[in-house]
């Protein structure tokens, strides 16, 4: 579904819509219209992608400082941050997340035992209104060999997580499916014993 509007005599898809509210234009977070008795969504999940960090320090809490926020400040700003890790020992978990001195909410993880460790990765939110950057400290449940993160930003996701799937196949050859609804998004991510990885993929509409 979408929103078209007509310019100087042409019509085009609409990517926002503002409103004026005391004087002061915003942004719309959503637009929702009803048809047939159904009231339905009219723009897609705005996830932005900000980049990814490392520190290879070997140890239990990373801070990583100055992180960028590609989304302008707002009252419905959420931050994703993505980790991977490897360790030596059988287990190891994040056992908490702060993002620019906001607790995060664990969205998923999942872990991989191999011959030589374990790799652990994981998905945390957190909603952050204000900064144009944020401080990232990442507390893990023991000394690991490095944390590996990536981060996105969005405005207009309530939060709610939809399908997660996982395969932590040690021999090669990963293999998982999601559904990804109309104007939705998935964020996937990848480790192995030596570098992370993460993508991001917009569904349709």
């Amino acid at each position: 579904m979408a929103l078209y509007v007509k310019a100087s005599g042409v019509w085009g898809a609409a990517s926002a819509v503002w409103v004026k509210i005391s004087s002061l234009w915003t942004k719309a977070r959503q637009v929702y219209v009803r048809s047939s008795g159904v009231w339905a969504k009219m723009f897609p999940i705005d996830l932005v992608f900000n980049g990814t960090h490392e520190d290879s320090t070997a140890t239990t809490v990373y801070t990583h400082t100055s992180i960028p926020l590609l989304v302008a400040p707002h009252a419905n700003r959420r931050v994703i941050v993505t980790t991977e890790t490897t360790d030596t020992e059988s287990a190891v978990t994040v056992n908490s997340m702060t993002i620019g001195g906001v607790a995060a909410t664990l969205l998923a993880q999942v872990e991989s035992i191999f011959n030589s460790g374990v790799v652990y990765l994981s998905v945390w939110s957190a909603l952050v209104p204000t900064g144009t950057t944020a401080t990232i400290v990442t507390t893990y449940s023991e000394s690991v060999f490095r944390d590996y993160m990536s981060v996105y930003t969005t405005t207009n996701w309530d939060g709610v997580v939809g399908t997660v799937a996982s395969d932590n196949n040690s021999t090669g050859g990963l293999t998982t499916t999601v559904s990804i609804g109309a104007l939705g998004a998935a964020i996937a991510i990848a480790g192995n014993a030596t570098k992370g990885a993460s993508a991001l993929r917009h569904g349709p509409g």
